[in-house]
């Protein structure tokens, strides 16, 4: 899986003759200066949330260990519960300053 990644970064840096750490730096700042503006603050942070451990997720359940499977059905829960009450209280959430920062 990471040797995928590799290959992308590599091939970016070919291309551009940039190196790959400073387009990682610039999109982590766009999404920094996009979640402390507000600007989609919500499906960045929603995003953020799910896409990592669904990966985790999936590799877990594919494991032969327990103990993994048990941390990330915790996890999903926990993050149900979060989006369910967060649905409720967007409306006060929107007042908070850097919720989504700090979220």
């Amino acid at each position: 899986k990471i040797s995928a990644l590799k290959k992308y970064a590599v091939m970016v840096e070919e291309k551009t003759k940039v190196n790959v750490e400073y387009f990682v730096v610039g999109f982590l700042a766009v999404l920094a200066i996009c979640i402390f503006s507000g600007f989609w603050a919500s499906p960045i942070t929603n995003l953020v949330g799910f896409v990592y451990p669904a990966y985790s997720s999936i590799v877990a359940i594919e494991s032969a260990g327990k103990e993994d499977d048990t941390q990330w059905l915790t996890y999903w829960v926990v993050f149900a519960f979060f989006c369910v009450i967060e649905n409720f209280a967007d409306y006060i959430l929107y007042w908070v300053p850097f919720y989504y920062a700090i979220k």
